[in-house]
């Protein structure tokens, strides 16, 4: 698998675990109609990823980037995760599909535990790929 495409998968795993860590976690921050259904999941996941990645705050190599270009990053990364989670709570109160959120607060901590996760399953190392022709 070509290595931009196991980034782009890793982002998008991290994305998903980290709306399910922070539905999880934060009591302000809730399924619509009070149950974890996969479905308020799937869509809150996937308006984070299409944001994402129309919006790539990213970095191309996070274990060989500076710490300062690390912590601008994580910085736009969560302003712009609190940011999708206040548009997914807003189109959840028109729509009754998506997450609710409490205050303010909850959005910014919801927006952290988000680009944690993510820039946490991006900093795994993917195992290095076999030459071709190879078995193993």
């Amino acid at each position: 698998m070509d290595r931009r495409v196991a980034d782009k998968n890793r982002n998008l795993l991290g994305t998903y675990l980290g709306v399910a860590v922070a539905v999880g976690v934060l009591p302000g921050l809730a399924m619509e109609g009070g149950s974890f259904t996969g479905s308020a999941l799937i869509v809150a996941g996937a308006v984070f990823v299409l944001l994402n990645q129309l919006i790539g705050t990213h970095p191309d190599e996070i274990r060989g980037s500076s710490p300062r270009r690390l912590l601008r990053l994580a910085a736009a990364g969560t302003a712009q995760d609190s940011m999708i989670l206040l548009l997914i709570s807003c189109l959840a109160a028109e729509f009754g599909l998506g997450l609710l959120t409490d205050d303010l607060m909850t959005v910014l901590l919801g927006g952290l535990i988000v680009r944690a996760v993510t820039l946490a399953v991006l900093a795994v190392p993917t195992p290095p790929r076999a030459p071709a022709g190879t078995d193993g």
